[in-house]
C-alpha cells in the first residue's frame, strides 16, 4: 500500500509536470486531473506513513526496536507532508495560471520538492530495517 500510494503521488506529479512542459494540455483540464490524482495519492501516502509510524514500536528483534532506529519518525513524517504539500501547491498554482508563456521554474521546484519528500521517507524506511547484528 505504501509503495502504491507513493508511486502514484510522484508519478502523477511528474507526469503532470512533463506534459505541462510539453504543452500537451491546452485546456489545462488534463493537468488538473493528474494533479487531483497526485493530491489524493499524497493524502493516502501520508495516512499510510502515519499508520506505519504507529506500528514501528511492535517491530523488533532481540537487539533493537525499529522505533529506536527511526526515533524522529513523527518529525520526518511532518517534513514529508510539508514538502509534498508545498510541491502540490506550487504545481496547482502553476496549473491554474492562464499565462501563455510560463516559466518552467515553478514546476522544476515542485519536482525537486516532491522528490526530496519521497527520498526522505524512503530513507526512513531503510533506517527501520533491522540489520543490526546480522552477519550478512
Amino acid at each position: 500500500m505504501e509503495a502504491a500510494a507513493g508511486h502514484l503521488f510522484y508519478q502523477g506529479l511528474a507526469a503532470m509536470i512533463f506534459l505541462a512542459q510539453a504543452r500537451v494540455f491546452s485546456s489545462r483540464r488534463g493537468a488538473r486531473i493528474l494533479l487531483a490524482l497526485a493530491t489524493t495519492a499524497c493524502a493516502a501516502n501520508v495516512a499510510v506513513y502515519a499508520v506505519l509510524g504507529f506500528q514501528l514500536q511492535g517491530i523488533e528483534n532481540e537487539l533493537v526496536s525499529a522505533a529506536d532506529l527511526v526515533a524522529g519518525y513523527p518529525v520526518y513524517l511532518a517534513v514529508f507532508a510539508v514538502l509534498a504539500a508545498s510541491a502540490l501547491a506550487l504545481a496547482w498554482r502553476t496549473a491554474i495560471k492562464r499565462e501563455r508563456r510560463q516559466s518552467p521554474a515553478p514546476l522544476a521546484v515542485a519536482s525537486i520538492l516532491a522528490f526530496v519528500a519521497i527520498f526522505l521517507m524512503r530513507f526512513t524506511f531503510y533506517m527501520s530495517h533491522l540489520t543490526v547484528g546480522l552477519g550478512v
